[in-house]
């Protein structure tokens, strides 16, 4: 059976053919209606309170059921990130026709075990599993503004902002160089 709703055809319509009385949802009605007043009297009261004691009169500091939770997410991973000790780690790669290929073992956190490991792969031949072609395009690099040229001058030639400018004025002068809008990118 299909029902009609504004002229649309709704499939099945299964849903009104077997409604369920109100009283069985009466307590999810609720549990959100409290949520909601929960929301509103926590945000209100709270953000008032927080802000006059902590904003320093300066600014409004915001609490909520959602976002405080969520900030607290934030600040511990930051404190993660900030507690974070590197610990060493190795890896086994091959070079062939001048590409690297990592090992599928993964990362060893002990320099032996990839020492073990990479006695066991001396001992077996190598076979390729799987080749694959795919066609791409490569587009040429995009043309350099003022700024970013004279970064890049500065990183690759230590130049300054200032002598990258003069310099290409000067090409400029001897017809070396296109008008700004065209220069190339350095290689």
């Amino acid at each position: 059976m299909d029902l009609f709703f504004n002229r649309r055809i709704y499939p099945g319509g299964e849903g009104f053919q077997n409604l369920k009385a109100e009283a069985d949802f009466s307590k999810l009605y609720e549990a959100g209606l409290s949520r909601a007043i929960g929301d509103w009297l926590l945000g209100m009261n709270a953000t008032r309170l927080y802000t006059l004691k902590y904003g320093q009169n300066k600014q409004v500091l915001s609490i909520g059921r959602v976002q405080t939770p969520t900030l607290a997410l934030i600040v511990n991973r930051q404190a993660e990130i900030e507690n974070f000790t590197p610990e060493p780690y190795w890896e086994l790669k091959t070079v062939y026709r001048n590409t690297t290929f990592p090992s599928t073992k993964g990362k060893f956190t002990k320099k032996e075990e990839g020492e073990a490991f990479l006695e066991i792969v001396r001992q077996e031949d190598f076979t390729v599993t799987d080749v694959s072609e795919k066609k791409g395009k490569e587009y040429a690099p995009r043309l350099f503004d003022l700024t970013s040229l004279q970064v890049e001058c500065n990183k690759k030639f230590a130049f300054t902002a200032d002598d990258t400018l003069k310099l290409i004025q000067a090409l400029y002068e001897k017809k070396k160089l296109r008008p700004i809008h065209a220069w190339i990118q350095l290689s």
